[in-house]
């Protein structure tokens, strides 16, 4: 493995990219690389494994490097991904490190660092529902459940609350939203924060087609337990002297789970983080009882301008998950764009 932390001094015949993901092979690539339909797994089948701020990343490299129309190519695994062509990179097709409910989170998501939120209250009378992940955009606080005090705790149930934003320093993935309370039934799990992907072209860059990191939804909980939140936007990464983006740019966050109602009501989990300025929807449904008895709605995802996460609605049973907060895209080089890049890329 190559360091390319802070003192390395690299060999320029095989380092690629000036920013903070700027990579340097043991040997220059020797052939194109074309990217086809596939779920790929960053612990193995990398060209090489390259240390970067101390974290291990799995690189895929190509004098040129190509994704074609129509072909979806999904990374998932422990390690960010790496895409890197010596010369130029060109997406057409979709490529994705989101992180989606019910299969394997995006590549490097289940490794990212992430400060600590602070977790709902557990209420047999209706638990306060789990805050959203947060990683350029705050995410969303949980809903209060318990809003009239008929069980359990004296009190609501109070809501999680979630961590800081933060400017990412490296190629990292996104953070996961938090569990809602416990209320006595099943407590839907918090949705992952999406992967992370940085693109590095020793010329160009040229994207029509799709890259995307998105946040997964929040999971809904039963029998008066709160709803989970929904997870952060990952970390999409841009490294080229000239970058043009025509395409679909995303790393949104995910909604929030709906609360679980009284009398054994499951909640509804929030959507997973998509594309554009389209908000993800929090979990809701109504439960239809004669009652004022349902869970929280979620709170909505982040996207396009709103960088937050929405609080989790409040109500008698379980509190809402509150909506991952957006992702971070990165871009180092002449960025032209008539495409759609949600949230705003911070340009360096």
């Amino acid at each position: 493995m190559i360091d390319t932390s802070d003192g390395f001094t690299a060999d320029a015949r095989v380092c690629f990219g000036s920013g903070i993901g700027m990579t340097c092979l043991m040997s220059p690539p020797a052939a194109p690389l074309v990217l086809t339909n596939i779920d790929f797994d960053t612990s193995g089948g990398c060209t090489e494994v390259v240390m970067i701020s101390g974290t291990a990343m799995c690189v895929l490299a190509g004098t040129t490097v190509s994704l074609p129309n129509g072909t979806t190519f999904r990374a998932v695994g422990s390690r960010p991904l790496i895409v890197l062509a010596s010369t130029t990179l060109t997406i057409d097709g979709t490529l994705t490190v989101s992180s989606r409910r019910g299969v394997a989170s995006g590549a490097g998501a289940s490794t990212a660092t992430c400060g600590a939120a602070a977790a709902p209250q557990n209420d047999t009378g209706g638990g306060g529902g789990g805050a959203g992940g947060s990683l350029g955009g705050v995410g969303g606080p949980g809903g209060l459940g318990d809003i009239n005090m008929n069980g359990g705790i004296d009190g609501t149930g109070e809501p999680g609350l979630p961590a800081a934003a933060v400017t990412p320093t490296g190629i990292r993935g996104g953070c996961r939203g938090s569990n809602g309370g416990n209320g006595g039934g099943t407590v839907g799990q918090g949705g992952m924060g999406g992967g992370a992907i940085y693109l590095v072209a020793g010329e160009s860059i040229t994207m029509a087609g799709t890259v995307s990191a998105g946040g997964a939804g929040g999971g809904g909980s039963s029998d008066q337990s709160g709803g989970s939140g929904g997870g952060s936007g990952g970390f999409i990464g841009f490294d080229a002297t000239t970058i043009m983006i025509s395409g679909n740019v995303a790393a949104n966050g995910g909604g929030g789970g709906e609360g679980g109602g009284l009398g054994g009501q499951l909640g509804v989990a929030g959507a997973d983080g998509g594309l554009g300025s389209t908000r993800a929807d929090g979990g809701s449904a109504a439960m239809n009882d004669g009652s004022n008895s349902d869970g929280g709605n979620g709170g909505q995802g982040a996207a396009g301008a709103t960088a937050a996460g929405s609080s989790g609605g409040a109500n008698n049973g379980g509190g809402g998950g509150g909506g991952g907060g957006a992702g971070y895209v990165y871009v180092k080089g002449t960025l032209n764009s008539s495409g759609t890049i949600s949230p705003s890329a911070a340009q360096f």
